[in-house]
């Protein structure tokens, strides 16, 4: 076996041994971005149960509270998105700081005093706008 070969199959060797690390090195990364995306599929499933175990009984004293005033027009529920913002805020208080009776009581009053008028039929369209893209200086920590 000469030089010229063995000169090639060194070449050869390096060009393929540079690919698999290549492919290692993109493997390893798509694997912990999609350990972090499991992972903030699951803190969303809890957050968003969490909101629900919160707001239940909210739910519950607006519903009873429609039905005994006729007066309204429409029926009433929670704004969900204000929840679930809220539960996203106050898990500081609850987790941390062990305030649990202040801050339940904080979210309590917030989300029945923000409510939805339920109209059923509704035959407005609201205008679809492309989402805003936000600076990374307002994310949430």
């Amino acid at each position: 076996m000469g030089s010229e070969n063995f000169n090639y199959l060194s070449t050869v060797c390096y060009q393929r041994a540079g690919r698999q690390k290549k492919h290692v090195c993109g493997c390893e990364g798509r694997g912990l971005q999609g350990r972090a995306v499991k992972q903030d599929f699951f803190a969303k499933v809890f957050l968003m149960t969490l909101c629900a175990a919160y707001a239940h009984p909210i739910e519950e004293k607006v519903v009873a509270e429609y039905r005994e005033e006729k007066d309204h027009k429409h029926a009433q529920k929670i704004n969900r998105t204000n929840a679930l913002s809220m539960t996203q805020d106050i898990l500081i208080g609850v987790v941390i700081k062990q305030k649990y009776k202040q801050a339940l009581e904080a979210f309590d009053k917030i989300v029945a005093s923000t409510r939805e008028i339920v109209r059923p039929g509704r035959s407005f369209e609201r205008r679809k706008r492309p989402k805003k893209t936000y600076s990374m200086n307002y994310k949430r920590l």
